[in-house]
């Protein structure tokens, strides 16, 4: 009988693995595809990885004993809040990471635009119809809450992105 996955190896890729994948690639499920999507959204916004090292070793280290760098240590300026959204979704405890794609949505989407909240109830609308609970988060206080643009993100040129003309 051959396994399709050894559960002995780690597998995937390093620096956006959970911390529970990389202890064994037996115990992944959904909270560790949420946790990579937080980790390429951390790089996304401030074009940085949330954790790195010298080797696989040290940051096999960073994942499983060291929080992420604040967001805003980048020096990107992001909305308050945010830090906390991201912050849980990279939680070293998959129990505390959100329970699905739709509760991350739902969190995020107050971030974003009217598009972005029809996209995350699209989401929550699949999951639910396939018999899965999302809870909503706790209504938030009335105070203005400013939205994520582009002037809030590095440009290409900032993050050492090069055009295909340019190479």
């Amino acid at each position: 009988d051959v396994a399709l996955t050894d559960d002995r190896r780690a597998m995937g890729t390093p620096n956006y693995m959970s911390p529970e994948q990389w202890i064994s690639s037996r115990d992944v499920g959904v909270s560790t595809d949420l946790w990579a999507m937080a980790a390429i959204l951390y790089e996304l916004l401030t074009g940085e990885l949330a954790f790195d090292g010298k080797d696989h070793i040290d940051l096999c280290t960073a994942i499983l004993r060291k929080p992420p760098a604040p967001l805003a240590a980048s020096g990107v300026k992001l909305p308050e809040g945010l830090q906390a959204i991201i912050t849980r979704a990279l939680d070293k405890n998959a129990t505390k990471r959100h329970a699905n794609v739709g509760e991350l949505a739902l969190d995020l989407a107050v971030f974003g635009g009217h598009e972005v909240e029809v996209s995350a109830e699209r989401i929550v609308g699949t999951l639910t119809a396939a018999g899965v609970t999302v809870r909503r988060p706790a209504p938030r206080p009335d105070e203005p809450l400013e939205r994520i643009t582009t002037q809030h993100l590095p440009s290409a040129s900032e993050l050492g992105v090069r055009s295909a003309q340019g190479q």
